[in-house]
């Protein structure tokens, strides 16, 4: 909760951090922010008094609002990476872009979560729901969620680093050779100017990325197993197997906290504003 409210205060107070991609980044650590304030405390309550015990509302908004938050983070790492293929392969048209597409795509992002998340079976049909819909809802959640990102991510992020070492590589035959073609030249130099930035940058982006789809995995995964061969798949001992769920949640529960800490690490203004604020 800490680190992320001081990412949050960070981007008020820092004028310099108002940028597209820090606004992607300030509104994933908001998501970050609510697991830690929200969905963290439920959990725990859930896990003391056993969560057959819980209020059916109480029980049915934490489930909604974990995939909620989860899917929200996720198509915000999708988003940035995009934003930050564009400005690398793009430049120009980088240095158009106005607030409007960040905001449209920030709205998009919390509202296709929150879609994905309210459609879950437990709102839709209550105790009635066949489990055909929870294989469904639970495939779609999965697919768009996770694994749909990751291909993304993954794909977009070796296009920014395979574009930077060809610029590189390239860049000392541009300084030997006449400015036959100005715009070419022009956009070299302007390129040369971002790519230690803009490689950090990406860097500092895998690595939360990467975080985030290890911590998720094994949660994942479970969830998965557990509406296909719950019986076969998991040991009949209960106590495993609250552990093994135990373990899931708390590896992407601690994903929320990581982010801070990462942005703390590698980025370098971000940490100054961080201890201005302290």
């Amino acid at each position: 909760i800490t680190g992320n409210l001081l990412v949050i205060l960070a981007y008020r107070k820092n004028a310099r951090l108002r940028t597209g991609t820090y606004t992607f980044l300030v509104s994933l650590a908001i998501s970050d922010f609510l697991v830690g304030s929200v969905s963290l405390p439920l959990w725990i309550y859930g896990s003391f008094i056993g969560f057959r015990n819980m209020p059916q509302e109480v029980y049915i908004f934490y489930i909604c609002f974990d995939i909620f938050s989860a899917l929200a983070s996720t198509f915000h790492l999708t988003a940035v990476s995009i934003e930050r293929f564009i400005a690398i392969s793009r430049p120009f048209v980088y240095q158009t872009l106005t607030c409007r597409p960040y905001l449209i795509s920030i709205t998009l992002a919390w509202s296709l979560a929150f879609l994905l998340a309210t459609l879950h079976p437990r709102i839709i049909a209550a105790n009635s729901v066949r489990l055909l819909y929870y294989q469904i809802h639970g495939i779609t959640v999965f697919s768009l969620g996770y694994l749909t990102p990751l291909i993304i991510i993954s794909a977009v992020n070796f296009g920014i680093f395979n574009i930077a070492r060809t610029i590189v590589k390239r860049l000392p035959a541009n300084h030997r050779e006449s400015y036959e073609n100005s715009v070419n030249s022009t956009a070299v130099n302007f390129i040369q100017r971002r790519i230690p930035k803009e490689r950090k940058t990406a860097i500092t982006l895998v690595v939360i990325t990467g975080l985030f789809f290890l911590a998720w995995l094994p949660f994942f995964v479970v969830s998965m197993l557990s509406m296909y061969c719950l019986q076969t798949c998991f040991p009949q001992d209960n106590d495993t197997v609250y552990m093994i769920a135990e373990f899931t949640k708390w590896c992407h529960y601690s994903n929320s906290a990581a982010n801070a800490v990462v942005y703390a690490f590698r980025d370098v203004e971000m940490r100054r504003t961080f201890m201005s604020l302290l």
